[in-house]
């Protein structure tokens, strides 16, 4: 962006107008075009008055999300949020850093701080941008603590208008207190009072954060896989990295405690300075324990994940690919096909092994012992591996042709296959 005062040619002045101008450009780009141009000598007033236009309630910044498609082959969906006040929030912003004009952007970014029509998100941006406006400070504060105290608001944007009210001289204790009743409070989910515990770790020294982690981390009611993910956060904080760490050790060594959990959890240690070994002991016993994923409300293929990580970890690439290549062979007869099915697909991660896992896929999708829905999934596992489409093509086609239902999964994913390969070659 040009500093203001700041010559351009009459063509790049007159490009920025264009876009700032155009209706069917993208909202983002067209705030971004008139701030450039308020920059801009003999262009001020110009830019001035399309960021105002911009920032109004009925402008632009209404519209609602549109989406525009990549290319065709690339198979992606992109989108730009113009709605919920979103655009609308940054041209008040824009107009705000103007010289002179920090006292309309102030009214405005206040106006859309409190305007219950505009997105929550949207509306926390404004209160945050206003509160960095000199002599604003109070009056974003009162906005912040009205969003985080308004239960319609969202449990996210609740806690971080109040970790941005802590981050204001003079509410350091009112976002704080805050932030501990959204942790405490039993009417919120587990991921929000998680996420609420997120946010206290960048307020302060760290030390509130390590206080409502540990609290959510010691209460055996809360979800499992979210103690998990507090203790991560806990020896991520200066100083609580061995702290962490004992508590992922012993999460990982609990009988009974979820699979999941135990996996995450140990591969979750592997990232502690100094616990590399103390993980890869971790995750070579839950590798190995055939109870692993049984007895739970479906067959986790949690051998086949601990394996896969004990496979990442720099120096363990042969000792993971080991214990994958036992779990996708079924070495002790005692691994499910979802299990073996995620062995492979792991193993075929490696180039080192990608051939083996190519023959595990083809022996699976081939065995007339399984049923043809899990063959076919092995089959389409089998394509996701270079060189290799044509062939799970070929077997996907010979398996649907056995077909005696007109929805058959085989088929389905034969046609998702072909036109997937068709894609790739044109």
């Amino acid at each position: 962006m040009q500093e203001a005062g700041n010559e351009a040619s009459p063509r790049d002045a007159a490009q920025l107008l264009r876009v700032a101008e155009d209706e069917a450009a993208e909202p983002h780009r067209r705030v971004a075009a008139a701030r450039e141009l308020a920059d801009l000598d003999g262009r001020h007033e110009q830019g001035v008055r399309l960021l105002t236009e911009l920032a109004s309630v009925g402008g632009i910044g209404e519209a609602r999300l549109r989406w525009r498609p990549w290319p065709k082959r690339k198979r992606k969906r992109r989108g730009y949020p113009s709605g919920g006040g979103w655009v609308r929030a940054l041209a008040c912003a824009a107009l705000a850093d103007l010289p002179a004009q920090d006292g309309v952007g102030a009214v405005l970014l206040a106006g859309l701080a409190a305007d219950q029509k505009a997105s929550a998100s949207a509306r926390e941006f404004a209160a945050v941008r206003l509160a960095a406006i000199e002599g604003r400070s109070e009056q974003a504060a009162a906005l912040l603590v009205s969003l985080a105290s308004d239960r319609k608001t969202g449990d996210a944007t609740r806690a971080t208008s109040a970790r941005s009210l802590a981050k204001i001289p003079g509410h350091e204790a009112t976002g704080i207190g805050l932030l501990t009743r959204f942790v405490a409070d039993p009417a919120l989910t587990d991921a929000s009072r998680l996420f609420a515990a997120r946010c206290s770790t960048s307020v302060g020294h760290g030390e509130v954060g390590v206080g409502l982690l540990s609290q959510l981390i010691d209460d055996p009611a809360f979800d499992a896989g979210q103690r998990v993910e507090a203790a991560v956060l806990l020896a991520s904080i200066e100083g609580q990295a061995d702290t962490g760490a004992a508590l992922l050790r012993a999460f990982a060594e609990q009988d009974g405690f979820p699979s999941q959990a135990r996996v995450r959890a140990a591969g979750a240690l592997s990232a502690v300075d100094g616990h590399e070994t103390t993980a890869v002991e971790a995750l070579a016993r839950l590798a190995d324990d055939v109870r692993l994923g049984h007895g739970e409300d479906y067959e986790r293929p949690s051998r086949a994940e601990a394996a896969e990580l004990l496979a990442r970890i720099p120096g363990q690439l042969d000792v993971g690919a080991g214990r994958l290549l036992r779990i996708a062979q079924n070495a002790d007869g005692t691994v499910g096909v979802h299990q073996r099915l995620k062995a492979a697909q792991a193993l075929g991660q490696h180039e080192k092994y990608r051939a083996t896992a190519a023959d595990l896929l083809v022996r699976m999708a081939r065995d007339h012992h399984l049923d043809r829905d899990q063959r076919a999934n092995a089959a389409s596992s089998l394509s996701y591996l270079e060189g290799h489409g044509p062939e799970a093509l070929r077997i996907l086609r010979n398996i649907a042709s056995q077909a005696t239902e007109p929805f058959d999964h085989a088929a389905t994913l034969a046609h998702s296959l072909s036109k997937r390969l068709e894609e790739e070659s044109g």
